[in-house]
């Protein structure tokens, strides 16, 4: 293929992305990502080292309870309403029927985290006050995730990047009159107005339906409400274990270590490879819809498959060598001369990064399109335990650095896995998946 064969090509790709709405979708996922990052370089800039490592503990403790946030009816609805695309009324009976169980979950999961505050001995002091303020936050995540799915399996993908920057940005103005006016709390309370005023958007001004009462009919029969229980229950637990690396990571440095600053510069340290996970979430939540309604067809999946990895795998890996060579100037004049400790670990989260985005969250999220849940739990499971082991050694002897190690080996051994099973799956024919699919 000569060169102009090449930027024809290209230059159709791109078009075609364009009028796709993935450029909405990356926008978005773009913008999202910029502001919050920039709101946490502010939250970083007005509290002091120890207040934000206390802040940014209680936090990672909430986030464990989100991993079971709506038990996962977020990604069934997405799942059973794009591949009920055409069939409009399907897919809205099961984006009303998954509602209402996911915001009675998260209800009951609120509670749960309130209570919890009375039980847990937490090692960080001051921590658990803070976690009691933030009980709430999973009732206003939900309906706000809810929202940004209900836009996005009717590809109203304009609104929806619209919607989710809106968001972002609100949250950033709140968080930082909040840190500014009453600290820690404010930064909480601060956030629930912000949430508050984008799930009010949605609802009235983009005529999202959402509802909650009873007496609404959701229009499934049982079997499709089971096949809606299944996927959600499954993808709920895929997803807590795929999120788990880095949760785990700081919280056994709080739990090992036990100095709120040495916490603070490692959770500097993820916060870049955290937030470059927009990029593989925004293709995915562009591709995922097409790949669902190809389930089953191995031979377009496997084909578009090995694209998306050798052109994502090619722009990763350029902006990582990028990032580890500046790495000590990022973090000197991101985060401060105060964070220089957090630049070794940066720079092995940030390899870890180029697999685990190029590699592993790509093809766990494709294995859902096609509904090999089993695995990504399994495999979710498997990594989450190599963890604790790897931080439990590791820790004691390197400290924040051990974390880092644990995490980079996990993800590259998962990778490696992950994509021989993808191939694996992929040579199966047609009628033998529509036969024995995993439901």
């Amino acid at each position: 293929m000569n060169r102009k064969k090449i930027f024809d090509y290209l230059q159709q790709s791109l078009v075609k992305l364009h009028q796709t709405g993935f450029s909405h979708i990356f926008g978005a996922g773009a913008i999202n990502k910029i502001v919050s990052f920039l709101s946490s370089i502010i939250l970083i800039r007005i509290l002091s080292k120890s207040e934000y490592g206390v802040f940014a503990y209680a936090y990672n403790i909430l986030s464990f309870f989100l991993l079971f946030s709506g038990f996962g009816m977020v990604s069934g609805i997405f799942q059973l309403a794009s591949e009920n695309y055409r069939i409009k009324e399907k897919a809205q009976s099961f984006f009303r029927y998954g509602t209402r169980i996911a915001v009675r979950f998260n209800l009951l999961l609120a509670a749960g985290i309130f209570a919890s505050t009375y039980i847990l001995q937490l090692p960080i002091e001051h921590a658990d006050i803070l976690i009691r303020y933030m009980s709430l936050l999973p009732l206003f995540t939900v309906l706000y995730e809810l929202i940004q799915i209900y836009l996005r399996f009717e590809r109203r993908n304009r609104p929806f990047s619209y919607l989710t920057s809106t968001n972002t940005l609100l949250i950033l103005l709140f968080s930082a009159a909040g840190a500014l006016l009453w600290g820690t709390a404010g930064i909480i309370f601060f956030r629930y107005g912000a949430y508050l005023l984008t799930i009010l958007a949605g609802i009235v001004l983009l005529k999202v339906p959402v509802r909650i009462k009873k007496e609404v009919l959701s229009g499934l029969s049982r079997t499709e409400k089971a096949d809606l229980w299944k996927i959600s229950s499954i993808s709920m637990l895929n997803i807590a274990t795929g999120r788990l690396l880095y949760l785990l990571d700081v919280f056994f440095v709080g739990l090992i270590l036990l100095d709120e600053q040495i916490l603070a510069s490692y959770k500097v340290a993820t916060l870049i490879p955290n937030a470059l996970l927009f990029i593989p979430g925004a293709l995915m939540m562009y591709v995922y819809p097409y790949f669902a309604e190809h389930y089953g067809d191995y031979a377009w999946v496997r084909k578009k498959y090995l694209a998306i990895l050798g052109f994502f795998g090619l722009f990763n890996t350029a902006m990582v060598l990028f990032l580890f060579t500046l790495a000590p100037w990022i973090i000197k004049l991101v985060f401060g001369a105060a964070y220089m400790d957090a630049v070794l670990p940066f720079r092995i989260l940030i390899v870890g990064y180029l697999l685990s985005a190029t590699v592993r969250k790509t093809t766990g999220n494709l294995l859902v399109t096609q509904r090999k849940l089993k695995f990504n739990l399994f495999s979710g499971i498997f990594e989450g335990l190599i963890n604790i082991g790897g931080n439990i050694i590791l820790i004691p002897r390197f400290g924040s650095v051990g974390a880092a190690y644990s995490t980079l080996g996990v993800t590259v051994l998962s990778s490696m896995v992950s994509f021989a099973y993808f191939m694996h799956v992929t040579r199966s024919s047609k009628t033998e998946v529509m036969k024995n699919h995993e439901g």
